[in-house]
This record gives C-alpha cells, sequence and structure tokens, in this order.
C-alpha cells in the first residue's frame, strides 16, 4: 500500500493468542459469581471480536450486557482474578514487524476492545515500556460505541484529521469480520489476519477480496 502513514490494529488474535488464554476466564468468571453452568464457549467463538461484556452474555445468556460491565470491574478487581493466567503472549512476528514499520515511518496505533488495565499489562508483559511503538492507543473504555459501530474510530479519525493525513493513508488491521465492518463503516481500508478463530473463508464471504487477507501480521512487512 503506497504512501501509507498510519497503521491501527486490534490487539486480542490480532497481536496476541488471546482466545485460547481467555476461555479458563470465562470459567472462573462463573465461579465467582457463584454460576454454576457451564460458560457457553461455542456462543462466545461465535460472537468473538464483540466487547468483552457482550461476550460475558453470550458465555451466560442470564447476564445482560449492561450487569456484565460492571461484573467485569468487580471480577478484575477481585482476588480471583489472576493477572498472569489472564495474559496472553504476543505472536513471534509482532515484535519484528514493529521495527520493520517504524524503520518506514509509518505510525502505529490500537483500537481494541480490551479494556485498558488489561491491554497496559500484556503490552508491558511482551513488549516493554507501554506504548513505546505506538502512537494512539484507544481501548474499549475510549470508545463512544463498540465495533462495529463507525464512532469506535472517531477518535482515530481526528488523530488523523489532526495529523494532517487521510483515511487514504491509514490502514485498519484485524482478525474478525467485526473489525472488517467497523474498519468499513469508518472508511478505513482494511486488511484482515486469520491468526484468531475468524477463517479466510468467513472474511471471503463477508466480502473481503481475498487479496487483502493475511496469515499473520508479520505477513505485512511483505505487502509494504
Amino acid at each position: 500500500m503506497k504512501n501509507l502513514k498510519l497503521l491501527i490494529h486490534d490487539w486480542d488474535d490480532t497481536i496476541t493468542n488471546s482466545f485460547q488464554t481467555y476461555l479458563t476466564w470465562y470459567a472462573d468468571f462463573g465461579r465467582h459469581f457463584n454460576i454454576y453452568d457451564a460458560p457457553d464457549l461455542l456462543s462466545v467463538r461465535t460472537r468473538w471480536g464483540e466487547s468483552i461484556p457482550s461476550l460475558v452474555n453470550a458465555a451466560f445468556p442470564s447476564i445482560s450486557v449492561a450487569d456484565a460491565d460492571n461484573m467485569v470491574i468487580e471480577f478484575r478487581n477481585s482476588s480471583a482474578f489472576d493477572a498472569v493466567l489472564y495474559t496472553p503472549t504476543i505472536f513471534s512476528d509482532v515484535k519484528s514487524t514493529f521495527e520493520f514499520l517504524r524503520s518506514k515511518n509509518i505510525e502505529l496505533g490500537i483500537l481494541t476492545h480490551a479494556p485498558t488495565d488489561s491491554l497496559h499489562r500484556s503490552y508491558k508483559k511482551n513488549l516493554g515500556n507501554p506504548y513505546e511503538f505506538h502512537s494512539i492507543v484507544n481501548t474499549y473504555e475510549d470508545l463512544p460505541q463498540p465495533k462495529p459501530h463507525a464512532s469506535s474510530f472517531s477518535n482515530i479519525i481526528s488523530y488523523i484529521c489532526d495529523s494532517n493525513m487521510d483515511t487514504s493513508q491509514t490502514l485498519y488491521i484485524g482478525d474478525s469480520v467485526i473489525d472488517y465492518r467497523a474498519a468499513q463503516a469508518a472508511g478505513i481500508p482494511f486488511i484482515a489476519v486469520v491468526t484468531g478463530i475468524t477463517s479466510t473463508e468467513d472474511f471471503l464471504d463477508a466480502g473481503l477480496h481475498s487479496a487483502s487477507i493475511l496469515e499473520s501480521f508479520g505477513d505485512l512487512c511483505h505487502i509494504l
């Protein structure tokens, strides 16, 4: 992509192996609130890419999204919350790709449904000083509405305008169809990676061209 100035990316399953890491999280969440039904992980898988409260609702349909929002905060502040266990690892090619993009003078940003404390912990564990490689970071708490709403990109759009850039010089990388729909709604070019649970076929069925689907974040080095 010529004239690329700003590359924004999702975090969970785009940069880190989050889905597998968080499977334990749902079971522990349920036990903490004395919910004895097993979490519906198939529904979580189907709705992966939505906000964490929405995923809690998928795992435990008796919990509304609004209630889940407060319950997630309570769980994260409880002694049952294992910060080490729930912190995923970045994929092996990520850090070298960040360094490659920086060498090309391409700014980096993050737009994710991950909570601020979760992202900060994950970044520090895997990459060192937060946010060494990134110019703008938007977590769940920063978004006016969650993806796929166009307004999820409102802070990014403001940053683009304030930096005298154009959306055509920007790219969003994500691992879910929800990421794709959000970028579409915001008018941001999109490239998918299939390091999460969304397959190439899923993206093709959603209307994304095969040339815009990569095996991993590291494959950006071969096309930029």
